[in-house]
């Protein structure tokens, strides 16, 4: 750079001085600045960088100190000037960026200096002009419930459940003890008539699956509130009633056995869907059972088909 021969100088004059500024003129009329752009990251890398440098490497730089005041003495009474040339100049911001960059990287080597335990950990410790979080940050941190809050938060709240309660029923077992009574478990009765708020054993499950005998008559009556699966002795022609109560998704089978006369059909109420809507055919032979297996569709349609010739 043009510049170079100006540094190191010994005795600064005024001839010396103004070809100096004028040198500094033409450099800095080859820039271009983007000020708006670098700005504020200029200033935060020099606000960190300068903090850093002024406190731990000043020793480094007393033996430049005097040069730096007087050079500074003499730029402040040209800060007008050069402000009007930095905001019109024109050329190659190049070096700029350069020297921008080569600011952050000494910031981050300072940094990394620092993390690596070469610098004491007070070089970064925060100041009134230095913080490294915000207030809002710091409230937030502050404000935050820690793990052991919580664990004793849970257990005084499951402490005053259990306490609030009777003798009886304060501890799991008790309570566990007292949902399966009688009056919570559905029976039977209550499993096939799907009803609400109780719970299932094995028992009122598998129970609720043993075979329902249905009256034999001339329209055979199915109320699916009662059975899942069920069987019938025809003593007669008969037509197989539409079902009743009828759950989406229930399944079931119908055993229809023929009486010692044999030779007895039976026909379905309309209600019933067969496939292709054909007619069903069972067993007619004496004593033979014949399997109507039913399912609730999802319209609430029931479907039926037969299994004959079963032993």
């Amino acid at each position: 750079m043009s510049l170079d021969k100006y540094i190191g100088l010994k005795e600064l004059n005024r001839a010396v001085w103004d070809a100096f500024v004028r040198a500094l003129v033409a450099e800095v009329a080859a820039l271009r600045t983007d000020v708006d752009a670098n700005k504020v990251v200029a200033q935060a890398v020099a606000a960190r960088g300068l903090q850093v440098i002024e406190d731990y490497l000043s020793p480094l730089v007393e033996d430049a100190g005097s040069k730096r005041n007087s050079i500074a003495a003499m730029l402040a009474t040209t800060a007008a000037d050069l402000a009007a040339l930095l905001a019109s100049a024109d050329g190659d911001l190049s070096e700029t960026q350069a020297n921008l960059a080569a600011a952050i990287a000494e910031v981050n080597a300072q940094r990394d200096t620092w993390l690596s335990g070469v610098l004491d950990a007070s070089a970064v410790a925060e100041t009134v002009d230095r913080l490294w979080l915000t207030p809002e940050e710091r409230t937030a941190i502050a404000g935050a419930a820690s793990s052991g809050d919580v664990t004793t938060a849970i257990t005084s709240a499951i402490a005053s459940l259990i306490n609030g309660a009777s003798a009886d029923r304060d501890t799991l077992g008790e309570i566990a003890s007292l949902m399966l009574t009688a009056v919570n478990v559905a029976n039977v009765a209550q499993f096939t008539a799907n009803t609400a708020s109780k719970l299932l054993d094995t028992s009122g499950v598998w129970g609720s699956a043993a075979y329902v005998t249905l009256a034999d008559a001339a329209t055979i009556a199915v109320d699916l509130n009662t059975m899942i699966n069920g069987k019938v002795t025809l003593a007669g022609n008969r037509t197989l009633g539409s079902p009743t109560n009828a759950k989406v998704g229930q399944s079931g089978v119908i055993e229809v056995w023929q009486d010692a006369t044999g030779g007895r059909t039976l026909s379905l109420a309309a209600d019933w869907e067969t496939a292709d809507d054909a007619a069903i055919s069972i067993d007619t032979t004496a004593s033979r059972k014949t399997l109507l297996f039913y399912h609730v569709q999802s319209t609430g349609k029931p479907f039926i088909s037969a299994a004959k010739g079963v032993r």
